[in-house]
């Protein structure tokens, strides 16, 4: 502990090392991403403390950074999900792009083999379909071309970083039961639920940022190592 915090001498007493880096973390609650000391006749020194002490990255894993709504706790507020219409063009954008290059790529295979059948032509235009969702989802952290054209993200509910599983979920079964007919009607899902999901999200626990909106750039941009709790 570095000499210079200025403690009140009864707070001291009762820091000693780790024992009392833990009941420090202890006597806090967060509420919005910040975090309220119960004792206020020591929050400025509490304050200080944390910002310098490696007791601020024990706090941080106890209680992450989340906004409160009525589903309860999420990592990202509701005001930054996006909306159906803004996702809806992302969609057109991209299937152009991909029956575009469907087409181009299956049209090469059936000439090369000499295929005639049209099941076999629609099944694999729909991998073609699905592959592109899946791999531009997952290497670029989220961003398919139409969604980094309207600036959309696919995020995690929890703030961590896409697994594979969950692009995959989400991208390649989840875009294919909607690929069936009137079920392509249950992405109207995204206009009614508290967090903006399609099928695709709620069984992937996943949503689609917003990102022209500033604060929806900062809030997936923070850094965990380095941000405060103010």
């Amino acid at each position: 502990m570095n000499k210079d915090f200025n403690f009140n001498e009864d707070l001291e007493e009762k820091k000693d090392h780790i024992e009392e880096l833990d009941k420090t973390a202890e006597d806090f609650e967060t509420s919005r991403g910040a975090f309220v000391f119960k004792d206020e006749e020591h929050k400025e020194d509490i304050d200080d403390f944390l910002k310098r002490e490696k007791v601020r990255d024990k706090v941080k894993e106890n209680y992450p950074l989340y906004f409160e709504n009525d589903q309860g706790k999420d990592f990202y507020p509701k005001e930054l999900y996006a909306g159906f219409f803004r996702r809806f063009f992302a969609f057109v954008f991209d299937s152009i792009i991909t029956t575009a290059a469907a087409g181009i790529v299956v049209n090469l295979i059936f000439n090369l083999f000499d295929l005639k059948s049209q099941g076999l032509y629609a099944g694999l235009s729909t991998f073609f379909y699905l592959l592109y969702f899946t791999l531009t989802t997952y290497f670029t952290g989220g961003q398919s071309l139409g969604k980094m054209v309207f600036n959309l993200k696919v995020v995690s509910l929890d703030g961590n970083d896409l697994t594979l599983p969950q692009v995959v979920t989400r991208e390649f079964f989840g875009r294919f039961i909607h690929t069936y007919g009137i079920l392509f009607l249950l992405y109207l899902l995204i206009a009614f639920t508290e967090r903006k999901q399609s099928l695709s999200d709620i069984f992937a626990d996943t949503t689609v940022l917003d990102l022209s909106k500033e604060k929806a750039y900062m809030v997936g941009q923070i850094d965990r190592e380095s941000y405060i709790y103010e």
